[in-house]
């Protein structure tokens, strides 16, 4: 059986704690001198905390541009498929911009958001073409002003 040193004593609240910031100037009972103690990180802040304000990672804008951008595709379909594409690639621009900055982690999601976002307007504009040459070529105007089109293959 191996033998563990015990652990080190508690020190009385305060008695030498260092201040925020600061280094502690005496090792407690015990300890060997230039060792901290165990749980205690240099400056009083516990790990893990006191990273403030916009510590971790800001991922929400290129998560949301990609999935705008998966219904965006699908949304071309009904005229309305250029305002998520076009939602997407801006977000997903965003997105690269907060990565390149390195405050987000999420290069592949917002990169997926540019490229659905602009597939989705380059869809829509192929889509708006052909429809809009089909009517030119099968629609006509009659004498009432009406659009009238006849039906394809007669």
């Amino acid at each position: 059986m191996t033998d563990y040193p015990p652990p080190p004593d508690r020190p009385t609240p305060g008695a030498d704690q260092p201040g925020y910031g600061s280094y502690p100037s005496m090792p407690s009972p015990g300890q060997p001198a230039g060792q901290q103690p165990y749980g205690q990180p240099y400056g009083g802040y516990p790990q893990g905390y006191g990273q403030g304000y916009g510590g971790g990672p800001r991922n929400g804008l290129g998560l949301a541009g990609m999935i705008v951008g998966i219904v965006a595709i699908p949304a071309t379909l009904i005229y309305v498929g250029i305002i998520p594409s076009v939602v997407a690639l801006v977000l997903g621009l965003i997105g690269r911009g907060r990565v390149r900055r390195q405050e987000a982690t999420n290069p592949g999601q917002a990169l997926t958001a540019v490229i659905l976002g602009t597939v989705g307007i380059v869809l829509f504009v192929v889509y708006v073409v052909v429809v809009v040459s089909f009517v030119h070529r099968h629609c006509h105007r009659d004498a009432g002003g009406q659009l009238v089109c006849t039906r394809y293959g007669t």
